[in-house]
């Protein structure tokens, strides 16, 4: 669940907000597939990488999460379980949460 909400995040942002400015990122929105092609976009249009304006260091960690989602999904489809320690769950989906915020908090569009 936790990847499919960042998924519908990203494409929400692209279509909803930076559109406004480019008209691109509203056709990214609609035709891009995968979560690592709509990060990037996202990315670009944000100016950096999830948290990066945030020197502390958890929010490393929270992006680390959050960028590692594709990889635990597929892990998760293809091969029954994930290689996240016991409890990390809440972790991710707390993680998750946090970049929907940081996504949709003004800044550079």
């Amino acid at each position: 669940m936790a990847c499919a909400a960042w998924e519908i995040a990203l494409r929400e942002y692209l279509r909803s907000v930076t559109a406004k400015n480019n008209e691109g990122y509203k056709r990214a929105s609609e035709t891009l597939h995968g979560i690592p092609k709509l990060y990037n976009r996202v990315r670009i249009a944000k100016g950096g990488p999830l948290f990066y304006e945030d020197p502390d260091a958890s929010r490393e960690s929270e992006r680390d999460l959050v960028e590692r989602l594709p990889n635990l999904r597929n892990q998760l489809l293809h091969e029954g379980a994930t290689d996240l320690p016991e409890g990390s769950a809440e972790t991710l989906s707390s993680a998750v949460l946090d970049a929907i915020d940081w996504l949709f908090r003004k800044g550079p569009t």
